[in-house]
């Protein structure tokens, strides 16, 4: 029987095994959308690098006839490469972050964010009376929690 505060909170409404399968199948899609962004971003590194070096060699080539316009066509194709690239990179970034806060709360739903290294004991303070008593640092403790939150 779920309490007023999580029926207005909407937490009783779905178990956890409801949970861990969405997330699970969240993964499962994450996982196949970042391979098909990295191999994008393969072919748009190999491209770039291709065009970079047509451009050079162009340049090298036609240096003596001063033809330098020549030149241009690889280096317009290698900077919209290179941009293809940066932004093919920048989303393999954010999808491999979503990867990870899907996978961090997977490990939550088994206990197992208990388990993190980040303890905070780095910021405990010697001789302070009660932050160890409270849990605010250490195994287990709320910087543990609280180190698992992400923001966009």
């Amino acid at each position: 029987m779920t309490t007023q505060l999580e029926e207005i909170a909407g937490i009783g409404a779905r178990s956890k095994r409801e949970i861990r399968a969405e997330y699970e199948a969240q993964v499962q899609i994450l996982h196949l959308q970042l391979s098909k962004i990295q191999k994008r971003e393969g072919r748009a590194k190999t491209a770039t690098i291709v065009l970079l070096v047509a451009m050079v060699v162009a340049l090298i080539g036609m240096w003596h006839t001063r033809d330098l316009y020549l030149a241009a066509l690889p280096a317009m194709g290698a900077a919209v490469a290179m941009r293809d690239f940066i932004g093919t990179r920048r989303r393999c970034g954010a999808l491999a972050r979503r990867v990870a806060d899907y996978e961090r709360g997977l490990e939550r739903l088994s206990e197992g964010w208990q388990q993190t290294e980040a303890t905070g004991l780095e910021f405990a303070r010697e001789g302070h009376r009660y932050q160890f008593d409270l849990n605010v640092v250490g195994e287990r403790s709320l910087f543990t929690l609280l180190g698992t939150t992400r923001s966009e």
